[in-house]
């Protein structure tokens, strides 16, 4: 059986067996039937992404998919966290410096604004610790809480909360904003 031709559609397809061939006789052009056989490869898409597959190659939900998605932003979101958390408590300015945008600023408990490039040139000798992590997703914008000791060397200790909001821009997860407030006594 020679392929038919599709109207509007150069690619060949046969009807499937069992299926009744409509349109004129053998060999003539049929008209698309529910079923068939397509002879190329078919792919399938779901919006501008590919789709998710299953072991058993069952394309997954489009709300399993965003879903996987938001699994995945979460992750990021909270890796970012932990490695500020680790260069922030080690005074490792260059590992702080690649999870903060260049735009990124920070409303300190005492009121002032800090500036990226102002946070990388303080290097303040403290013991930090952090506790109650928190994360939250809002389409392109995370929000991060937390709690943070510092035990400056003369013994004095402060008790702060931080909020932090991350940004994806260009596919890619950053630091804009963090306000630290002061926790009550």
């Amino acid at each position: 059986m020679r392929p038919a031709t599709l109207p509007g559609n150069r690619v060949g397809v046969r009807p499937s067996a069992g299926c009744p061939r409509s349109g004129p006789a053998r060999g003539k052009a049929t008209e698309p039937s529910a079923h068939f056989v397509a002879r190329f490869p078919v792919t399938l898409s779901l919006g501008s992404r590919r789709p998710a597959m299953r072991s058993d190659g069952e394309v997954v939900s489009q709300e399993r998919n965003k879903q996987m998605d938001l699994d995945e932003d979460k992750e990021q979101v909270a890796d970012l966290d932990r490695r500020w958390n680790i260069a922030y408590a080690e005074h490792r300015r260059r590992e702080l410096a690649e999870v903060l945008a260049d735009d990124f600023l920070a409303s300190t408990a005492d009121g002032r604004v800090v500036t990226k490039s102002h946070l990388m040139s303080v290097d303040e000798p403290a013991t930090v610790t952090f506790s109650h992590f928190d994360i939250h997703l809002f389409g392109a914008t995370a929000v991060t809480r937390g709690r943070i000791r510092v035990e400056r060397p003369a013994g004095e200790a402060v008790e702060q909360r931080f909020f932090r909001v991350y940004s994806k821009r260009d596919g890619r997860w950053a630091a804009v904003a963090v306000q630290v407030l002061p926790v009550g006594r």
